[in-house]
């Protein structure tokens, strides 16, 4: 039996995968910049579940890194029977007006790093049955987002990688889902710099609702979580792209006026 390697693992999203997995009975590799955190995790994991963990505390925006971690995995022989593709962030503002650094480290993390990660990750995998790769992607995976223009086609990305990868790994057995959650408790939303209380008749979703609703689904191409973001998602299919470009950003508009205000 295999680790499941979870990117992003210390925090948010990846910290409940983790959590909800070792339930499970799954031992784990956690990876993420924060040691202390991934330490604690381990920690408590190892105690509530007494499964098997281990740690390792990479930039995985070094795409030198990602490779040394692959590297290490194999020479300890550790192999997989699953890759959660968490690590990522998202920067709210208009594109000529953000630093251009933060926004193209959003495509490396969010997008280059992803594959890398996956490239690295796929020689390790087993033979076992029901082995899978979750990619969190999002809501706008969907539709291009004025003022989270680079958020939006970074998990655009995540999605058409994740679909064309599936059919190409389906025969080795390993499926591969995206993951599409909306608004959620995590420290996203500190990252993105969007105070709460901008995002004031957003209905959160927590961390512990989209990773049960991802895992019981995890055999499934495209989970969107939550039966609201649902109905949205499948709304958006039969509006035109310049309708919901124009509902986008009159709502950013909205968000961006109220943070500037509570600032």
């Amino acid at each position: 039996m295999g680790y499941i390697l979870i990117t992003g693992a210390s925090s948010g999203l990846g910290s409940e995968f983790a959590r909800q997995l070792a339930a499970e009975g799954h031992d784990l590799i956690l990876v993420a910049r924060r040691r202390d955190l991934l330490d604690a995790l381990a920690a408590e994991l190892i105690t509530l579940n007494g499964i098997m963990t281990r740690s390792f505390t990479v930039d995985l925006s070094d795409l030198d890194a990602v490779a040394e971690l692959a590297k290490t995995l194999k020479t300890e022989g550790l192999e997989l029977d699953g890759l959660i593709n968490n690590a990522g962030y998202g920067l709210l503002g208009d594109f000529s007006s953000m630093p251009l650094e933060g926004q193209l480290g959003m495509i490396n993390l969010n997008v280059t790093s992803l594959m890398a990660v996956t490239h690295h990750m796929l020689p390790l995998f087993t033979q076992s049955a029901g082995n899978f790769i979750i990619n969190v992607g999002s809501v706008a995976s969907f539709i291009a987002i004025p003022s989270f223009a680079v958020y939006a086609a970074s998990k655009a990305a995540v999605l058409s990688f994740s679909d064309a990868l599936g059919t190409e790994l389906s025969e080795r057995g390993i499926s591969v889902s995206t993951l599409c959650p909306g608004a959620t408790a995590t420290e996203f939303m500190d990252v993105a710099k969007i105070p709460k209380k901008a995002m004031k008749g957003t209905k959160f979703m927590t961390s512990e609702e989209v990773v049960k609703e991802s895992l019981a689904k995890r055999d499934t191409a495209i989970v969107v979580t939550g039966g609201s973001n649902r109905m949205q998602v499948n709304m958006a299919k039969f509006m035109p792209r310049s309708y919901l470009r124009r509902k986008m950003a009159n709502r950013r508009k909205g968000i961006l006026k109220r943070k500037t205000a509570k600032a």
